[in-house]
């Protein structure tokens, strides 16, 4: 509830059942205000769509497909942990680290006449493109973020997606069964800091760890300091149980299905390993079969604001048609034997390799930045 983070909340100026507004309109408001000297960054506007999207294809674990017939994107707690809010994070810091070197350089104040130095006018190129790598939930981040700047990026390695099984859209009888999950998301959040505390110890987390580590030996006293410190730190049992309370947002199917999605532009490749017990691999290896322009109901009517955000995506090549069996973004799929969960940790050189193969499939002339996503 606090007003500086519901500010930044990611979900603002994103559905049109809301008059919210996101805080980099404010910004880009304030910035064209200032001495045409200083440099104004372009973002694009965020398109609004409806706050539950109806019959958004899915997959099931078995490799099957079904109709989600009410795709919930909104946090039920309207909690500022979510994908879209991590999204802006990511596209946040990639204007604002990774490009900020290129931007002062070309667009450094104007010197005064006499300052100038005579030479030959300097055309300014584009910033380099970024490629992601994503683990876990990390994915809806990463292919979220790519949906709002598609023209910040040339590719999305994901690891292990997740496919998020609290989700109301992947609970069986969600009608029935998410009243009471969301009974007990509630009880956790109100009373559950005691068995927070009693799970949040070194040999709970390593015990946690063995049941998505394939490759156990990975399991190292460095994996639980890094995973277990954040956890510890003041009001993260907050965070915790409104990321346990997120029974909606986007999923991987709806997203890299959706019509705004730069098929053409931003290939994705896939890996998972098959001994992971959370990502059902049939599921996984049918991403390769998701095209775009399924979301036939998110945008609505897309008039005024919306049509003008519809219209500025469809310059960055969406749906010029990938390298999926279908025409969709997912040109790759590999499974990987005896890993589980995390294999850029079980199997390291494995999965290396395959990220150095897909950056040469996308390195061919724009200059390349890898990020990591990622989630365990």
């Amino acid at each position: 509830d606090d007003p500086l983070a519901q500010s930044i909340n990611g979900e603002n100026g994103r559905f049109q059942d809301c008059d919210s507004v996101c805080y980099r309109e404010t910004q880009q408001q304030q910035q064209q205000q200032l001495s045409k000297t200083t440099r104004a960054k372009k973002r694009l506007q965020k398109i609004r769509t409806k706050a539950i999207l109806n019959n958004v294809p899915l997959g099931t674990a078995s490799g099957g497909k079904r109709m989600a017939s009410a795709l919930e994107l909104r946090h039920p707690l309207r909690s500022p942990y979510n994908f879209y809010t991590w999204a802006e994070q990511i596209t946040d810091f990639i204007h604002d680290v990774i490009h900020e070197d290129h931007y002062q350089h070309y667009h450094q104040p104007q010197q005064s006449q006499s300052q100038q130095q005579p030479q030959q006018s300097q055309q300014p190129l584009p910033p380099p493109k970024v490629t992601l790598v994503a683990n876990s939930i990390g994915t809806m981040s990463s292919l979220q973020s790519i949906l709002d700047e598609p023209h910040l990026f040339n590719g999305c390695f994901v690891i292990n997606p997740n496919f998020r099984e609290l989700h109301m859209a992947e609970v069986p009888f969600s009608r029935l069964a998410m009243p009471i999950v969301r009974r007990i998301q509630a009880f956790l959040r109100s009373n559950g800091r005691g068995l927070y505390e009693s799970l949040a110890t070194p040999s709970t987390v390593k015990e946690i760890l063995k049941e998505p580590y394939a490759v156990t030996d990975a399991i190292d006293d460095e994996l639980i300091d890094v995973l277990l410190t954040p956890l510890l730190t003041e009001g993260a049992e907050d965070v915790v149980f409104d990321t346990l309370s997120y029974s909606a947002g986007p999923l991987p199917e709806q997203q890299l299905g959706s019509r705004f999605f730069p098929t053409g532009e931003c290939p994705v490749w896939v890996v998972y390993g098959k001994s992971d017990p959370w990502t059902p691999g049939r599921r996984v290896e049918m991403l390769r079969d998701v095209g775009g322009s399924h979301d036939g109901d998110d945008v609505g009517d897309v008039a005024g604001a919306g049509g003008k955000a519809a219209s500025e995506r469809r310059r960055y090549g969406t749906n010029y048609g990938g390298g999926g069996r279908f025409g969709g973004p997912v040109e790759r799929v590999v499974g990987l034997e005896g890993v589980g969960h995390c294999p850029h940790d079980e199997s390291p050189e494995v999965v290396n390799q395959l990220i150095l193969e897909f950056l040469e499939r996308i390195s061919t002339s724009r200059p390349t930045t890898a990020m990591t996503s990622t989630s365990s």
